[in-house]
């Protein structure tokens, strides 16, 4: 929050640099990757252990819908308001959060007592996952869709420019992902659960890998926004699939260290592919980028699914029980009930 006004401030009284800009987004974006880690953590606390499944996927909806349709939001705000309103409105909006947050009581798990370090923690959660290939195929997983597919959303300035249309236009290319994000969760709702989440991971896959190409082709504007639409489609039903089997398989006491290694995976794959697709596209052309890009996705998927047993790993049945957590790598360290 404390990020957000500054950007604001900087902006409202002239003194915006590239280099202060990014240098606030560094803070914002360490802050936020302590806050998403931990929030997705928190879930399984407001639930009871029989509602965790339920739980899990109606945050996951949220949390992926948020996601996709803020930026689509942001756009027609940036329209209306211009610059400095945007910036302010996402800063108040923290307090809202704030306020949701003093509401919450979560229910007690078990927690680690002892002499940590943060390297300890990471090795520790990075030991279990590599161990668990219902875990780590997930991470794996998610961040070819974030490098390739959610990258590409990250150019939506440059599809706008390639179809020469202005910023209410440009909100519209981000909200149509963010709405077939919405379409998709009534999908995922009522009837994910007659389907393997290993099945819904291929095919979304290959269904978002083939938006994506599509998009590369579109001959016009509209083309694009339904592309965007099929692929926000798409993008939700992976994600809820991976986010549900990483929270039903990992143990209490390890799902903070699990969740951020899997948020690493997610949050780090989109500025890559971003680069990455912003240099091609500098190169060999915008629209061949995301052919290319939609290929790729493609390849790697079926290549996954081929040496690895059609991801049927994260299809594993769930484990409740964390009466029977790893022993940590750490010594004298006591699992105990807060």
């Amino acid at each position: 929050m404390l990020a957000a006004f500054a950007l604001f401030a900087v902006w409202k009284s002239g003194l915006a640099t590239p280099g202060l800009i990014v240098g606030i987004l560094v803070v914002s974006g360490a802050a936020g990757g302590l806050g998403i880690a931990s929030w997705q953590a928190l879930v399984p606390q407001l639930v009871e252990p029989d509602e965790l499944l339920d739980g899990v996927r109606i945050n996951s909806l949220q949390f992926m819908g948020a996601r996709a349709f803020g930026p689509a939001l942001a756009g027609l705000v940036l329209e209306v308001f211009g610059p400095s309103g945007a910036f302010l409105i996402n800063a108040i909006s923290f307090l809202i959060v704030l306020v949701a947050l003093l509401a919450v009581r979560p229910r007690p798990v078990p927690r680690a007592q002892g002499q940590w370090r943060v390297l300890d923690h990471f090795r520790e959660g990075l030991r279990y996952l590599l161990a668990r290939e219902s875990l780590w195929l997930a991470v794996v997983v998610m961040f070819f869709i974030s490098f390739f597919p959610s990258a590409v959303l990250q150019l939506a300035p440059a599809i706008a420019k390639e179809f020469d249309v202005g910023q209410g236009a440009y909100g519209l290319i981000v909200a149509l992902f963010g709405g077939g994000a919405i379409v998709g969760s009534v999908f995922v709702a009522m009837f994910a659960d007659r389907f393997r989440r290993s099945a819904l991971v291929i095919a979304g896959s290959i269904s978002i890998g083939s938006a994506v190409v599509a998009l590369g082709l579109a001959p016009s504007y509209p083309v694009v926004l339904v592309c965007l639409g099929w692929m926000g489609i798409s993008y939700i039903t992976i994600s809820t699939a991976l986010s549900t089997s990483i929270q039903a398989r990992v143990d209490e006491l390890q799902r903070g260290r699990v969740i951020s290694l899997y948020l690493m995976g997610l949050q780090a794959g989109i500025p890559l592919g971003a680069l990455l697709q912003g240099k091609l596209a500098e190169l060999i052309g915008l629209r061949d980028t995301f052919i290319a890009a939609g290929v790729a996705l493609i390849a790697v998927i079926l290549t996954l699914a081929a040496t690895r047993n059609s991801l049927r790993a994260i299809d594993q049945t769930i484990e409740l029980d964390t009466a029977h957590a790893d022993p940590l790598l750490v010594p004298n360290v006591v699992v105990t009930r807060d």
